[in-house]
């Protein structure tokens, strides 16, 4: 469930627990139950067990008393949320354990905290506290019952999306390659990406790293600085070295130009400055 226009629908502490309010006494209507959830503050993402027919009842109604309230609380008219929300079916309990650690790292990945501890809007604390809500021990079960099994899993890298909306999956991608390119010089202390003073070892790391972020041989070539063939013989070498090799040069996504301009100039800003662009159903 996304704010109409991007707008931050959640954006105060009232807000976001005005909805949560909300949301609570749909559950306690038996509509849905409630396995995790996050608060952005213009989106929300929540994990839940129930049917195709009581999904719909209860975002609609969701929907339409939060969209009263908000209005009529902030002044404003018209459409509160975007479209109709996003869901699709978690099939298996692995996909459901991803999922549910994939939104409790939301606020990581936007740069809002540093562990999921410090989030307040999301449920990574009902299960880690001393009394988890019903719904929720189904989850707890998974790990059988051990919470420390359940935090680490949580520090797991998974750059896999979930679900996720054009925007946010650029967002993260931007936000991936800064952060490989300010720990790459931030390992052979550069202040910048330069071609021309790293070592042929040093070239085949940092571009085996951006392909691993998603990005083509020609965006690897402009950010840098080096000529396409010089790049796509590296790439090469990268194949060969790799057993079982990696997708093709033209199966590569190119990044978007703006996205790109925005990156670039993070190039020439000493590494240190770089800024950190900091049946179940899953809803968003």
């Amino acid at each position: 469930m996304r704010g109409n226009n991007k707008e931050y629908i959640f954006e105060d502490r009232l807000s976001k627990q005005i909805f949560m309010n909300q949301l609570m006494k749909i559950c306690d209507e038996k509509l849905l139950g409630l396995l995790a959830w996050c608060i952005m503050d213009n989106h929300v993402h929540l994990v839940v067990k129930t049917s195709p027919e009581n999904l719909g009842i209860a975002f609609k109604r969701i929907n339409i008393k939060y969209a009263i309230w908000y209005n009529k609380t902030y002044d404003k008219i018209g459409h509160v949320f975007q479209d109709r929300f996003i869901s699709e079916a978690i099939e298996s309990d692995e996909y459901l354990m991803m999922v549910i650690r994939y939104i409790h790292n939301n606020p990581l990945k936007a740069n809002i905290v540093d562990s999921c501890e410090k989030y307040e809007w999301s449920s990574y604390t009902s299960f880690t506290g001393k009394f988890i809500p019903e719904p929720m021990k189904i989850v707890m079960e998974m790990f059988q019952n051990d919470l420390k099994a359940f935090k680490d899993f949580h520090k797991l890298e998974d750059d896999k999306e979930y679900l996720e909306i054009k925007e946010d999956k650029q967002k993260f991608r931007e936000a991936k390659i800064q952060k490989t390119i300010e720990e790459f010089c931030n390992k052979y202390n550069l202040s910048k990406l330069e071609n021309e003073v790293m070592t042929s070892e040093m070239k085949t790391e940092i571009i085996e790293s951006l392909i691993g972020c998603g990005l083509s041989i020609r965006t690897i070539s402009d950010i840098l600085g080096a000529p396409y063939s010089s790049i796509q013989k590296q790439f090469k070498k990268i194949i060969e070295l790799n057993e079982g090799g990696q997708k093709e040069p033209s199966l590569m996504v190119d990044f978007s130009f703006e996205i790109f301009n925005r990156i670039s100039q993070c190039l020439s800003i000493e590494a240190r400055q770089l800024t950190n662009i900091k049946e179940f159903k899953r809803t968003s």
